[in-house]
């Protein structure tokens, strides 16, 4: 079975942009935070278009409409760094 497809089984519910906004939310977190994510996606299960809706999210939750945010994503063979993102 490819491994996609098991990724997929495996999780209850897909994860989306959406949904993992709603499950920021629920942490608490609110515009201006200086937050750290440290993210298994294979913790998370299927992400509907991979690590960037949860990037999103977490921009519109802690970051809001003004701010920067970094981030180093890492997929087991190398790390990518996505440089600084100006949102506003």
């Amino acid at each position: 079975m490819p491994l996609l497809t098991q990724v997929i089984a495996a999780t209850d519910r897909p994860r989306t942009r959406d949904s993992l906004t709603g499950d920021l939310m629920a942490l608490r977190l609110g515009p201006g935070q200086f937050v750290i994510l440290h993210v298994s996606m294979k913790a998370l299960g299927f992400v509907v278009g991979g690590a960037v809706p949860l990037l999103d999210a977490a921009g519109a939750v802690a970051i809001g409409q003004v701010g920067s945010a970094r981030a180093m994503l890492v997929d087991g063979r190398a790390a990518v760094d996505t440089g600084v993102k100006a949102l506003g």
